[in-house]
């Protein structure tokens, strides 16, 4: 299982590297517009904890990006989890440094392998894939949280089914799923999806509140006032709600203050 606080220093340490080619190529003032502050030196050897993810661009779709790769949250229904965003900043990070010698960068870094197995989990939870989705040796073995020779040997053992698509080995969905559920190391995808649709279909700030309040964990998340179906319209709580609940902080904000706005008319 890939850690959070591991991934997150990944993640912090690939915008210190951004920021370093940044102040050398383009200055200072890109580098700390980049990264959110001033370095002590120079960016790539700076401290990763100082990188506030909250802060930076993409750092909340990233954060969320983990919890369904890992399955500790269902896929909103409107997409929000952008592959992109992972996939533009895994590109973004330079492999070497300014004097051309090898970055402080892993060779199969832990944000690749999130990417993979978010693409992968994404296939499993999709019902329109099930009769097309394959999954090759290394994303089963990322979803089982297994080794890849593990997985080959279950292959050699014909405990899977296989064939071979373009030269590589690949288990259709079926068998994949099946397979997946007998293993310790796998963890389903949650059903949170009739929560999220009545999250987004919600037309009054009553609806909402408690289409909220039916989410996993929102008794220990939400405000009391929340949880009583009010809310006052400050905005400082939403973005810690919405990273406990796994829902995008901005959409959340928008679609209480425009149901607020309109109560208050």
């Amino acid at each position: 299982m890939i850690r959070r606080e591991d991934y997150v220093r990944e993640l912090q340490q690939g915008i210190l590297l951004i920021a370093d080619h940044l102040a050398r190529l383009k200055g200072e003032d890109a580098a700390v517009a980049f990264a959110g502050f001033s370095a002590e030196g120079d960016y790539a050897d700076d401290q990763p904890e100082k990188v506030d993810l909250t802060q930076f661009g993409n750092g909340m779709p990233l954060l969320l990006m983990y919890d369904f790769a890992m399955g500790l949250c269902a896929l909103e229904p409107s997409g929000d989890f952008e592959e992109s965003a992972l996939a533009s900043f895994i590109d973004l990070v330079p492999r070497t440094n300014a004097y051309g010698e090898p970055a402080a960068w892993p060779e199969d870094p832990l944000t690749t392998q999130v990417l993979d197995m978010f693409r992968a989990r994404q296939k499993l939870s999709d019902p329109n894939q099930r009769s097309t989705a394959v999954f090759s040796v290394r994303e089963l073995a990322l979803l089982a949280d297994m080794r890849e020779g593990a997985v080959r040997n279950a292959l050699s053992a014909k405990e899977l089914a296989s064939h071979r698509e373009d030269g590589k080995v690949v288990v259709n969905w079926a068998e994949a799923a099946a397979w997946l559920l007998k293993k310790r190391g796998f963890r389903p995808t949650p059903d949170t999806t009739s929560h999220y649709i009545e999250f987004e279909t919600a037309s009054s700030l009553t609806q909402l509140l408690a289409a909220l309040a039916a989410f996993p964990g929102a008794e220990a998340n939400l405000p009391t006032e929340w949880l009583s179906g009010r809310w006052s319209g400050n905005l400082s709580e939403v973005q810690a709600v919405a990273h406990a609940l796994r829902i995008d902080p901005e959409k959340l904000a928008i679609h209480m203050s425009r149901l607020w706005v309109r109560e208050q008319q």
